[in-house]
């Protein structure tokens, strides 16, 4: 599934963003390796709005015993199943 797969990219975006931040003060690095750490801010900003956007598209309905899902569809500014 997709947000699992994008869940686990944000969770290494993360850590990669503390590991950076640290590094950033830590070793008073050069802007190279700051503007690195706004680029994998980048990164997980979309991240999250993938993520976000992958969430809302798929709602858990009780449609039928066999069909746990429905697709969630915009025509013309109406939401419908």
């Amino acid at each position: 599934m997709v947000a699992k797969r994008l869940g686990a990219t944000i969770v290494g975006l993360v850590l990669s963003q503390f590991a950076f931040g640290i590094a950033d003060i830590v070793l008073m690095t050069p802007t190279w390796l700051q503007l690195f750490h706004l680029f994998v801010a980048d990164l997980l900003w979309m991240a999250f709005v993938l993520m976000a956007s992958e969430l809302l598209a798929w709602s858990h309905v009780e449609a039928s015993p066999g069909c746990s899902r429905k697709m969630l569809t915009i025509d013309q500014g109406v939401l419908q199943q």
